[in-house]
């Protein structure tokens, strides 16, 4: 399925999709996340969405990457109102939002002109991953501190 994004081949990767439910495979998150993705990025935003619902009642869960595809597909398609909503769903979908699904949702905003919600997006993304970041960072930071402590005290015992 993922080989069909590459050549555009959104209808194809539907079809590979149907194939395998009809021949009692299940379809994984990866799967489904595949055909959002190649709906996305043929522009076929409907698709995507319908694939989104499928796997929800397929009893699928969603993944952050699910989410994102979604959003970025709803924002190719100038559906700025229904990137804002997937964004709200998957805050509570147990998959925290990324930098990616921050940033599509975001630019849905910027493309349907809603400077205010995406000014607001920026701000809880800065609050939610960017203290993730500054920790990871600081984290980075006392790691090599540590590291240099190490060096300089093994060549003084040396």
């Amino acid at each position: 399925i993922s080989a069909c994004e590459k050549c555009g081949q959104w209808r194809h990767a539907l079809g590979l999709l149907g194939l395998m439910s009809n021949a009692a495979l299940l379809p994984t998150v990866i799967s489904y996340n595949a055909a959002i993705s190649v709906c996305e990025k043929g522009g076929q935003w409907q698709q995507a969405l319908a694939l989104l619902e499928k796997m929800v009642s397929d009893g699928v869960v969603p993944d952050v990457v699910s989410f994102s595809a979604s959003i970025c597909a709803s924002d190719k398609g100038k559906q700025w109102q229904l990137a804002l909503v997937l964004f709200e769903v998957s805050l509570h979908a147990h998959s925290l939002p990324d930098t990616i699904v921050y940033n599509a949702a975001i630019s849905a905003c910027e493309k349907g002109r809603q400077w205010k919600q995406a000014l607001g997006l920026l701000y809880m993304m800065q609050s939610t991953i960017g203290c993730r970041m500054s920790e990871k960072s600081t984290r980075g930071q006392l790691s090599r501190r540590n590291r240099t402590r190490e060096t300089r005290c093994s060549k003084k015992k040396k």
